[in-house]
């Protein structure tokens, strides 16, 4: 049993949350960092606005900064992949979604 555990902490250190920043006390529920596309899912108090800036603040700025269906896109570039960040303002929290694959141009 502890090997399994151990096993599992190994492969978790290699998620995407290490390399791209969530907000502190995001509630993650949906990770997945095994192959690409790789992705995260989380609940987070900040606004749309605030997650904005806060992404602008460690990614720089958007390739693509759009509202579609009602949801803000954020596009970045990151090392030889691309970082889409979609966030959807909810009734009591804001949900976000970190999609990184590789760039087509690399």
């Amino acid at each position: 049993m502890l090997k399994k555990i151990a096993l599992v902490l190994i492969l978790s250190s290699n998620c995407i949350a290490e390399e791209i920043p969530i907000p502190a006390k995001a509630k993650v529920f949906y990770e997945q960092s095994d192959n690409y596309p790789q992705l995260i899912n989380f609940f987070t108090t900040f606004t749309e606005t605030e997650l904005v800036n806060y992404y602008q603040s460690h990614l720089g700025t958007p390739s693509v900064n759009e509202l579609k269906r009602g949801h803000r896109q954020l596009t970045f570039s990151h090392e030889k992949d691309e970082i889409r960040i979609i966030i959807s303002s909810q009734i009591n929290a804001t949900e976000v979604s970190i999609i990184k694959v590789k760039n087509p141009a690399n």
